[in-house]
């Protein structure tokens, strides 16, 4: 076997360059043309030889294989447990004070509830209204005594 020559010039190099780049790309499309032998071969089986799926066909197949992946997660997710509704503390008109927090030096004071909320998060909400300057905010339960 003779031994090869490293290019010198320059347009030589690139065409080196590009005979490598096309072998590589050559020995790409067969290895992919393999894989895709292969799994032909595997999803054979699924439908009949020679009929093309359609598109109704590949979504419910891939719908199927996702509800098989999602089921057993849902199986083992355990339920959420929600807290029994249980009335508002305070009624409306009534005097409350809101605890500190690490925002607010303007919470200090009393306020006056206005309106009872709904529920969100287990926790009971007031619609409050300041003595002192008639400011109005929202706040849960668990800020007010």
């Amino acid at each position: 076997m003779a031994i090869k020559k490293k290019p010198t010039s320059t347009r030589a190099v690139a065409k080196a360059r590009a005979v490598a780049k096309v072998r590589t790309a050559a020995k790409v499309r067969g290895a992919m043309k393999a894989r895709s032998a292969v799994a032909t071969r595997s999803s054979a089986a699924a439908r009949p030889v020679g009929k093309r799926m359609t598109h109704r066909d590949v979504v419910a197949q891939l719908s199927r294989r996702k509800a098989e992946h999602v089921r057993p997660l849902l199986a083992e997710a355990p339920l959420r447990q929600v807290r029994p509704a249980i009335g508002h503390k305070f009624r409306t008109g009534q005097m409350v004070t809101l605890l500190p927090n690490r925002y607010g030096s303007d919470r200090n004071g009393s306020f006056e509830v206005t309106r009872l909320l709904p529920e969100e998060r287990g926790v009971n909400h007031y619609r409050l209204k300041s003595a002192a300057d008639g400011h109005e905010r929202v706040a849960g339960e668990d800020e007010l005594i």
